[in-house]
């Protein structure tokens, strides 16, 4: 069996389009081909290309992104991480999950006097603690919309939801 070399690409979801494009049509089929005349294989690991959109919806993507990090250091020799950063900052999730204290807290200090965002809040996390975990759980959207996905009720509530946060 050869050898494969697995590279994880990191950048903000919105952001870095036309690099990682160049890299996708022009870096990439080089690599491709200089493993290849090495009996080696070369394997881009870019999630813009390939997280599905279920995934979003279970607010998944940092778990799905960080087990295929986890998988390239484990699998590949270094280098296995490419990372573009800049001042370009893209879509950050909010925390699927919270432990109960910092909820509370959360809640309790910004949300107290704004009744829409402490509704925004306890429609889309668990009013209590999981009892088995101890933390209030992010809903997914399906759930949450009664099964019909709306992408427009997720993203007005997303927006509220990261003004805790921040």
């Amino acid at each position: 069996m050869s050898q494969v070399f697995r590279l994880f690409i990191s950048s903000t979801f919105d952001d870095w389009k036309v690099e990682r494009e160049y890299l996708r049509h022009v870096t990439f089929p080089k690599l491709k081909k200089y493993c290849e005349k090495r009996g080696a294989r070369f394997l881009p690991i870019d999630l813009r290309w390939g997280v599905s959109e279920e995934a979003c919806h279970t607010h998944d993507t940092v778990e799905i992104c960080l087990e295929e990090v986890h998988r390239c250091q484990r699998l590949t020799p270094k280098p296995n991480f490419l990372v573009f950063q800049g001042d370009r900052y893209g879509w950050r999730p909010i925390p699927k999950y919270l432990k109960g204290e910092y909820a509370v807290q959360v809640v309790a200090s910004k949300a107290f006097n704004d009744e829409k965002l402490s509704e925004t809040f306890y429609r889309w996390y668990d009013k209590k603690p999981d009892e088995n975990v101890g933390l209030h759980i992010l809903h997914e959207v399906e759930k949450i919309e009664g099964g019909e996905f709306s992408k427009e009720a997720w993203k007005d509530a997303e927006a509220l939801l990261r003004s805790l946060f921040v």
